[in-house]
């Protein structure tokens, strides 16, 4: 049976809470990396895609760790990355001397690859090599303990696990950190107010957390509606935070893959993928948290209209108007209380 998910709004109470995690070097900031800018025109790693800010052009990885760096500089920052785009991704942030972040806080782990599959299902074979491409990000669980030393080494006990590709992704929330204290996973959501919206969603699916996709529900239950608006309407932005405990517990799972079928330069391939969502039902400690979409969610999907760079620039912009003017409201109050 599908249920919506019990939802809450950060409130302010777990700020403290949350700083202190990311104080004592329990908290780090995992940004899943693995896919190339083929959508976008763009021939590299996706994260190193240059958005027109106006007076300026920042990669994609340039903003987030702007963002983290307005806070903090103290943060340990894994990258996930595939085979396809490792060295690119490597050699871009040497060459930009980081960002101005500590080398030593940035960590890059490899997701593993799976052979393309032609459509009798054996493996395609070009030059006498298996083609191959990433696994999905749900195979974040199997790649990071694979540098687990290195996490219990740091004391790490949380990881926010969010995608390059959405550039207001909040990299640093004190309290979003401090309300996911004792929880396998915390998420972010935001509310989904067309029912034709093609994304998945937060439920629950006897009793248990799940993510759907938009493909898996009824045209009954997507109009569905109760006092709040949808019924089902908590759409899934890849923004939560994982406890490490989860995480090894979920690298010992069999996943199912889910497969793709595509055309490319005349070439038809499955390709199978791992989603990180697929073990969320393990869980019994869990809470979903719902944000502001003009605050939250800019992500960068193709490269024209709808979640493109351009609009996924002017939402970023708007919100850097936004808390300008918030700052500037909070030092007059504060210069007029003095």
């Amino acid at each position: 049976m599908i249920k919506k998910p019990k939802l809450t709004k950060l409130d302010g109470t777990k700020i403290e809470v949350g700083r202190k995690i990311v104080e004592d070097g329990r908290y780090a900031i995992i940004i899943l990396a693995g896919g190339q800018g083929t959508r976008l025109g763009h021939p590299g790693p996706k994260g190193t895609y240059l958005l027109n800010l106006g007076d300026d052009q920042k990669s994609i990885f340039r903003l987030h760790l702007e963002g983290i760096m307005k806070e903090r500089r103290d943060i340990p920052v894994f990258i996930m990355v595939s085979m396809d785009n490792s060295d690119e991704t490597k050699l871009f942030f040497e060459e930009n001397d980081y960002f101005g972040y500590d080398p030593k806080l940035i960590y890059f782990f490899e997701q593993s690859d799976r052979p393309l599959l032609d459509y009798t299902r054996k493996p395609i074979i070009s030059n006498g090599r298996i083609l191959k491409a990433s696994a999905g990000h749900g195979d974040l669980y199997s790649a990071l303990v694979k540098v687990e030393k290195v996490i219990e080494e740091l004391g790490i006990q949380y990881f926010l696990v969010t995608n390059v590709d959405n550039i207001l992704s909040k990299l640093l929330d004190y309290d979003f950190i401090g309300q996911s204290v004792g929880k396998e996973i915390t998420a972010k959501t935001v509310e989904k107010v067309n029912p034709n919206e093609k994304v998945g969603l937060y439920v629950e699916r006897d009793g248990k957390l799940s993510v759907i996709e938009y493909t898996e529900i009824t045209e009954e239950l997507a109009n569905k509606r109760d006092e709040d608006g949808l019924y089902l309407k908590c759409s899934n932005i890849m923004n939560q935070i994982l406890s490490w405990n989860f995480i090894k517990k979920c690298s010992k799972e069999e996943m199912a893959f889910h497969e793709q079928f595509k055309e490319k330069k005349g070439l038809k391939f499955i390709k199978q993928e791992k989603l990180l969502f697929d073990t969320f039902h393990l869980t019994d400690s869990y809470k979903i948290i719902i944000v502001e979409r003009m605050d939250e969610f800019a992500p960068i999907k193709g490269a024209e209209g709808k979640d493109s760079p351009d609009s996924a620039t002017l939402m970023y912009l708007r919100y850097l108007r936004k808390e300008e003017a918030r700052t500037k409201r909070d030092r007059k109050n504060l210069e007029y209380n003095i």
